[in-house]
């Protein structure tokens, strides 16, 4: 089968990781090809085709660009990650391969997606408002590269984590704001727009030995394999790997009601919404016990391991190609 994933992005983080795994993990039985942004072709393992600024306007070049590439590589399948993609791809009337598109969080307005043959949502609330759109909808949550963590082991726990972008819709600030009153120490992993903010935030609350931050990394395993547990304040979300990633290495997670949290966590481990004293009451809680919370969550970690890595999900992907 021949294979052309594309996506547009600015920065590096889960759903081009997802993209990455993905095409490459295809690649081993299937003729692959990505089509991205020039400054991301190092980080992936498949073939790859760079083309720019895949932006929301229709332009001439764009168009003929990408027409280019599907005369040239002629692919059975078109896989879309994410709306700038699918409103450009929903504007070529003559297409000759099936095109499934993957939703990678919660659309209000899902207009751009209307001419797919498939969607594939990584949550269940990622969907929502799809219902009135006849087609085939799939449901496949994210899922683990378990070569990423061949040589990983488990230590003695040290301390909470986070691992994402710094970006307004993780919620670090609340997530900040209620460690003051934690008796454990938090790592913050990631780098983005409200960095220096958060840097400021720990500084005026005088709790900065409690926390730290580090850049980005792509060994999270080194993170991981210390922590207590991983802590997600999200706003919106959609299937992050972070998460994915966290409960495979055996490290427990609390979280917010959004994404696909709800899907996989039990109530107790969720705040019941979204407001600060909601978040504060399960973050206080659990981050007191923290070897219950494993214990509690070990059925879970034992399901991810099984169920939800890349070789298995890439599997699931194809039969959707093929459907």
């Amino acid at each position: 089968m021949k294979v052309l994933h594309i996506f547009s992005s600015k920065a590096f983080a889960g759903l081009e990781r997802h993209v990455e795994e993905l095409s490459f993990e295809q690649s081993k039985n299937n003729n692959v090809l990505v089509v991205g942004p020039k400054k991301f072709k190092n980080k992936f393992r498949a073939n790859y085709h760079s083309l720019d600024n895949l932006g929301y306007r229709f332009s001439p070049f764009k168009s003929s660009k990408l027409e280019e590439i599907f005369l040239n590589y002629i692919p059975d399948v078109v896989n879309t990650h994410g709306t700038k993609p699918a409103v450009l791809l929903k504007k070529f009337k003559n297409r000759n391969f099936k095109w499934v598109a993957t939703v990678h969080n919660n659309k209000k307005n899902v207009y751009a997606y209307e001419k797919a043959d498939s969607v594939i949502a990584v949550s269940k609330l990622a969907v929502t408002n799809f219902n009135k759109q006849h087609k085939n909808i799939y449901h496949e949550l994210n899922w683990v590269d378990e070569t990423r963590f061949s040589k990983y082991a488990k230590k003695n726990g040290e301390y909470f984590c986070f691992i994402g972008r710094l970006e307004p819709q993780k919620n670090l600030e609340t997530l900040i704001k209620i460690w003051k009153s934690v008796e454990e120490k938090l790592v913050i992993v990631g780098e983005g727009s409200q960095e220096e903010g958060l840097k400021n935030l720990v500084a005026d609350l005088d709790i900065a030995k409690k926390i730290k931050f580090i850049p980005y990394t792509d060994n999270v395993g080194n993170i991981l394999c210390h922590s207590k547990g991983q802590i997600f304040c999200s706003l919106k979300e959609g299937s992050p790997k972070s998460f994915f990633e966290s409960l495979y290495c055996e490290v427990p997670v609390i979280a917010t009601p959004v994404g696909a949290f709800p899907e996989l966590l039990d109530n107790e481990f969720i705040s019941s919404d979204l407001s600060y004293d909601s978040i504060e009451k399960v973050i206080i809680h659990w981050t007191a016990r923290p070897k219950e919370l494993l214990k509690k969550q070990k059925d879970l970690i034992s399901s991810i391991k099984k169920n939800h890595i890349i070789k298995k999900a890439s599997e699931r992907i194809l039969k959707i190609y093929e459907s």
